[in-house]
């Protein structure tokens, strides 16, 4: 299915688990992201060895800075530094670190490391109580106010990040909705 997506015009796919990431690298895929946290010596011997891929584009996601820098540690390790983003909790209360002040420090913190890059933030909101239409817009709207005024903080405190990720299953098409509003 991603390859018929990648074919469509796609630009990458996104993983939850580091294995879901091998199983796709494997595949063929070379521009993979994981945005689900991860953290321990087993996860980041399976992050080293994708890493040693030297066709795949990767990046993953911290919302802790033991997090990052354990992943900073392998990418000194390798000499190859670690695209990560930051995720975001804009309100699911599932993980993340809290938008606006709380980012802007932890990014500053993240930056400091030299076997990381940080790229961007992320947040994956979720639907879940919301069942109405509008609800979800209302869910999505947020979301994105969040996320832009967080990225508007860090670029203004000199943190450069490329990337603003945001959209889950439940709210894509309300999330689309929203882009140009918030470009």
């Amino acid at each position: 299915i991603v390859l018929m997506q990648l074919r469509s015009g796609a630009v990458g796919a996104s993983t939850s688990k580091l294995a879901e990431a091998e199983a796709m690298a494997d595949a063929g895929i070379d521009d993979i992201m994981v945005v689900h946290p991860f953290y321990g010596h087993l996860k980041m011997e399976a992050l080293k060895n994708l890493l040693e891929r030297p066709a795949l584009k990767l990046s993953v996601v911290v919302d802790m800075f033991e997090q990052a820098e354990a992943i900073s540690q392998v990418g000194d390790a390798l000499r190859k530094p670690v695209s990560v983003l930051l995720k975001i909790d804009a309100g699911g209360r599932r993980f993340g670190c809290l938008p606006g002040e709380p980012a802007v420090v932890l990014a500053r913190a993240i930056q400091e490391l030299s076997g990381v890059h940080l790229v961007g933030i992320l947040a994956h909101e979720s639907a879940t109580g919301e069942r109405s239409a509008a609800g979800v817009d209302r869910m999505a709207f947020e979301v994105a106010s969040v996320m832009v005024g967080t990225a508007k903080m860090l670029r203004r405190d000199g943190i450069f990040i490329e990337d603003v990720v945001l959209g889950a299953s439940p709210t894509y098409r309300a999330v689309c909705k929203y882009a140009k509003e918030f470009p």
